[in-house]
C-alpha cells in the first residue's frame, strides 16, 4: 500500500478571503461591511468575560457533542485503515488502541479487508 505524503497548504491570497467569506454572508442574505474582520467583534466580547463567569453550554455546543457521539463508531472503525496508512500519528499511542477489545476488533477488520475489497459489501 502506497502512502501519500500530507498535501501541501497554501497561503490564501486577501481577496480570496474576502470574496469566500462575502459569498458565504451573502448566501443568506447577511450585509456586512467588515467581511474580513467580521470575527473581531465577537472575539473582543468574549475576552470580555470574567474569568469568574461559567460559560452556559449553547446549542451549538450540544449539537457537536451529539456528533461527536454519533460518529465514534465510525472513527473506531475507520481507525483500522487509518493506522495502517499512517502509523505515526500519535493518537494511535492512546490505551484504547491497546486494549485487547479493540486489538480483536482490528484483527477481524483486517481480515474482512484482506476477503472483501468493496467497502460497500462489508458488513461488521
Amino acid at each position: 500500500m502506497k502512502i501519500k505524503p500530507p498535501r501541501q497548504t497554501q497561503e490564501r491570497s486577501y481577496s480570496s478571503h474576502r470574496e469566500s467569506i462575502g459569498m458565504a454572508l451573502a448566501s443568506p442574505g447577511i450585509r456586512y461591511n467588515k467581511k474580513t474582520h467580521i470575527n473581531c467583534g465577537s472575539s473582543a466580547r468574549m475576552a470580555e468575560l470574567s474569568p469568574g463567569d461559567p460559560i452556559q453550554p449553547t446549542v451549538a455546543e450540544n449539537a457537536f457533542v451529539q456528533v461527536i457521539m454519533v460518529f465514534w463508531k465510525i472513527f473506531i472503525q475507520d481507525s483500522v485503515l487509518m493506522m495502517e496508512l499512517h502509523p505515526c500519528y500519535p493518537i494511535w499511542q492512546h490505551s484504547i488502541f491497546s486494549d485487547p477489545a479493540y486489538l480483536s476488533f482490528k484483527r477481524d477488520m483486517l481480515q474482512i479487508e484482506a476477503q472483501e475489497h468493496d467497502p460497500a459489501h462489508t458488513l461488521l
